[in-house]
């Protein structure tokens, strides 16, 4: 190999600050890359690549970069590619990674099922059901996320490291709805049937190819042989899996780069942990290279960022501040508004007054720290034409847990479909699966074949009317009779009409002390009280956090229902209620229907937007058990969060909380974030 000279005339080296040109310049030997937010470390990372290539006479194929989206891994590449005219260095995610090494070693893996849909919850609810461990209060969701947890960690149900993976859980969640031993029984019963369905997920994928890596020399010796460089990218996102597999590839020649922010870990749910990097220096006795520089963010928002590291734990993150290289001081404002519906109305008038002064919507971010308060921005920007996509998750309206409810509601009003049929009749569950609701659509094309065309269908005797076919278990006759029951009460409820004058209880001219009155007197016929009753009779939240989907710190799907009974407090009716998110929906639509590129302002939680950036940032909900939630259970990864909110934005930083929110049936007083005071912005 050649050896090159510290020459920054070189057109890889041109433009490169010293921190940059240290990266790109080190040849062999473990290597730990500190980067801030904003500091050029992709770019360091691919021209390193480059540099090897072109100076090192390096064979590309002996390279090895990993990152963990396929969007983050496409950019590498085409930056490569725009250095070396084409490159055959082994670019990708850790993912992909591990299907080429386990398809290879283990070919009859083709034949397996890929799970790409969580459908391993399914293995779950079946080693807990009654012809398993009959757990009747199991908590699928937490089972499941504690199973990846341990596959993340490495640690297989026998594993004691599963077992202090348990106790945590138990710690966190109680003895009632996380029992060790049970937990440990399910993820033993739940692999029995995974692996009997031949079906594998993305965690399994990451932890076979691991496994297999670690239990067989010759396999680890074989594919450590193929690479001489090994580059890892977010390394503050690796989980132990992750980690693992890079130090297994690089073990022999030790040509090991981490790049990362243990600032920016925000991702601890699914196994990331700051000490991976922390630790990286002492256990390689790697060189390290701090990358304060950040060329994203005005210096006012760079200060604000810093101070909220400041009294971090010294533990999770190493000593570094960020360096503003922007000749600007940008713009940071924090403003209190009175609840969360004047918030979205006058983020969507500040950022209107933008588009007006000629901004981009493309410019524009507004962030939030729950899936949930997107509802109040999205509604806004709507009643504006203020066009908007959502970047990694549906719009308000469109969440599974939303339109359920509003289901329940629609069959209730009367303009109910077989749709809505399908989707309220088993949430919660009834027992009442996909062939009950066959049998349901065929009564009630008969129902309404034999009455005069446009009579609203009478889903509850439709559904009776199902009953009486052959066939249908003494179980369901039950179970589909209780629902008809409750939406007859609801439609009779809706059909008597507003009992009282009450147009609205978040009338903004109204006092709190008219808000809680109006709110002690509740008409029953009102949209709020509807909901709220549905709720409490059928146990949705519990059977919703128990049973449904991920839950993670960005997304909790409880927290979207109580978002949903709260906008429909504005609501006098729910034929009002209806008809508004139909229109909603629409222009909704008609957003989503302009593609990725369209020139749009953009709404997302802080996590999604990781690793993107705007000229102009609204963050909001900025108050505290937001942020941090109130059931966080490590405060400093709610300040990471925090930073990495602030430090997406480029020119403009506005952040924004609330005086007061409904919770349940009260107004409640809301203080601001403590961690704007320790950003010094309050």
């Amino acid at each position: 190999m050649s050896h090159s000279t510290n020459n920054t005339t070189h057109p890889l080296l041109k433009g490169l600050n010293p921190e940059q040109l240290e990266v790109v310049m080190h040849f062999l030997g473990p290597l730990l890359v500190v980067a801030v937010a904003g500091a050029g470390k992709t770019r360091a990372l691919v021209h390193r690549i480059a540099y090897l290539v072109k100076e090192r006479a390096v064979d590309p194929a002996r390279v090895l970069a990993v990152t963990f989206s396929r969007d983050g891994a496409k950019e590498m590449n085409e930056r490569l590619i725009g250095l070396l005219g084409r490159t055959r260095a082994r670019i990708g995610t850790f993912h992909s990674l591990a299907r080429q090494i386990l398809l290879a070693e283990q070919p009859w893996r083709e034949s397996w099922d890929l799970d790409d849909r969580g459908r391993y919850r399914y293995c779950v609810k079946e080693a807990v059901d009654y012809k398993g461990m009959k757990w009747k209060q199991a908590d699928i969701s937490l089972i499941v996320n504690f199973v990846s947890r341990c596959k993340a960690e490495g640690a297989r149900p026998d594993d004691p490291k599963a077992k202090a993976i348990a106790e945590a859980y138990q710690k966190a969640h109680g003895a009632v709805r996380a029992p060790v031993f049970k937990m440990l029984e399910a993820y033993h019963r739940a692999e029995e049937i995974r692996l009997a369905r031949q079906q594998y997920d993305f965690d399994d994928m990451l932890f076979d190819a691991v496994e297999l890596l670690a239990t067989d020399e010759n396999v680890r010796a074989s594919w450590a042989a193929r690479y001489d460089f090994v580059l890892q990218d977010e390394a503050q996102d690796q989980n132990w899996c992750q980690l693992m597999m890079g130090e297994l590839l690089a073990r022999d020649h030790r040509n090991y780069m981490l790049v990362g922010d243990p600032s920016q870990t925000i991702y601890t749910w699914r196994g990331a942990q700051p000490r991976f990097l922390l630790d990286f220096e002492a256990e390689w006795q790697a060189k390290v290279v701090k990358m304060a520089r950040n060329y994203r963010c005005g210096s006012h928002i760079i200060s604000a960022a810093n101070k909220t590291l400041d009294t971090m734990d010294p533990n999770t993150k190493i000593e570094m501040s960020m360096i503003c290289e922007r000749p600007l001081e940008g713009d940071v404002s924090t403003t209190l508004y009175h609840d969360l519906d004047e918030e979205g109305e006058q983020v969507t008038q500040a950022i209107q007054n933008l588009l007006a002064d000629g901004v981009e919507p493309r410019a524009i971010g507004v962030l939030y720290r729950l899936n949930a308060q997107s509802r109040a921005p999205e509604e806004a920007l709507l009643g504006a034409r203020v066009p908007y996509r959502i970047v990694g998750g549906a719009n308000f309206y469109g969440r599974k847990e939303v339109k359920d409810l509003l289901a329940y509601l629609r069959l209730a009003e009367g303009r109910g479909t077989p749709d809505d049929l399908k989707r309220a009749i088993n949430s919660p569950f009834r027992f009442l699966g996909a062939k009950f609701v066959e049998k349901v659509k065929y009564a009630a094309r008969a129902w309404a074949s034999s009455r005069p065309k446009g009579t609203p269908l009478d889903w509850p005797q439709i559904v009776r009317d199902a009953c009486k076919v052959a066939k249908v278990q003494y179980r369901q006759q039950q179970s589909a009779e209780k629902w008809a029951a409750m939406i007859e009460r609801m439609a009779a409820a809706i059909k008597n009409g507003p009992q009282s004058a009450v147009d609205s209880p978040l009338d903004p001219a109204w006092t709190v002390e008219e808000k809680e009155q109006a709110m002690d007197n509740p008409d029953p016929a009102r949209p709020v009280v509807l909901l709220e009753e549905l709720i409490l009779e059928t146990g949705y939240t519990d059977w919703l956090s128990r049973d449904q989907g991920e839950e993670s710190p960005e997304n909790n799907r409880v927290s979207n229902v109580r978002e949903l009974v709260r906008a429909s407090r504005r609501f006098g009716t729910v034929g009002e209620l209806l008809d508004y998110i139909e229109q909603i929906a629409e222009e909704a639509a008609q957003n989503k229907a302009k593609g990725k590129d369209a020139n749009l302002v953009t709404l997302t939680t802080v996590h999604k937007a990781k690793g993107l950036e705007w000229p102009i940032v609204f963050f909001v909900g900025a108050n505290d058990k937001i942020i941090p939630h109130h059931r966080c259970e490590d405060v400093e990864e709610e300040r990471r969060i925090f930073y990495v909110a602030a430090t997406r934005a480029r020119d403009a930083l506005h952040i924004s909380h609330v005086s007061e929110a409904a919770v349940g049936d009260k107004i409640v007083p809301m203080a601001p974030s403590p961690f704007l005071s320790a950003a010094g912005l309050l």
